[in-house]
């Protein structure tokens, strides 16, 4: 998954605390308002404001969500790689996007949604990437294969220039 959306900005005085002071915090806030627990995390020494808590707990609560989410996605995931063995790793992330973006949809929720949107693009992208780089790769041993083949026809090369050219450009 990808966690940029989540990953807190330095300046994020409660994103940056650790994960349990973080859990405290988010345990407070259930029972008081966004202005108490601010109160609450002033008098502790953690300077914020109740607009900064309700941000904070809106991602926290997101975070806490996507972790939920993921493995429940991971043990579907498991349990249809152990029924049909012959599934690709390609078909079970399919699998995992359409549940979690199903998920994300049934409880509207546009940013899960947003996100697994996000991810499924970046890896299409990087898909895309990769199939164009193995692409120019052929393409560029096709060339010296043909060069080669011109070479070796009008006698340009000997017989054991061209074989080492073979051996290291691994064409034979």
């Amino acid at each position: 998954m990808d966690t940029e959306d989540l990953k807190p900005r330095s300046d994020c005085t409660l994103k940056i605390l650790p994960e349990d002071r973080q859990d405290d915090i988010a345990q407070y806030a259930r029972d008081h308002s966004n202005k108490e627990t601010a109160t609450w995390l002033n008098e502790s020494g953690i300077e914020t404001s109740a607009s900064a808590v309700q941000r904070f707990l809106s991602w926290h609560r997101l975070r806490q969500h996507i972790a939920c989410s993921e493995a429940a996605i991971r043990e579907l995931l498991s349990e249809l790689a152990k029924d049909d063995p012959s599934l690709t790793a390609e078909r079970l992330h399919q699998i995992g996007n359409i549940f979690f973006a199903g998920m994300a949809l049934e409880q509207q929720d546009p940013a899960a949604w947003y996100m697994a949107q996000k991810i499924a693009l970046r890896r299409a992208q990087l898909q895309l990437e990769t199939q164009k780089h193995l692409d120019s790769l052929k393409a560029r041993k096709e060339a010296i294969e043909r060069e080669l083949e011109t070479a070796r026809e009008s006698g340009g090369l000997t017989p054991e220039t061209v074989k080492k050219i073979e051996k290291e450009l691994n064409l034979c």
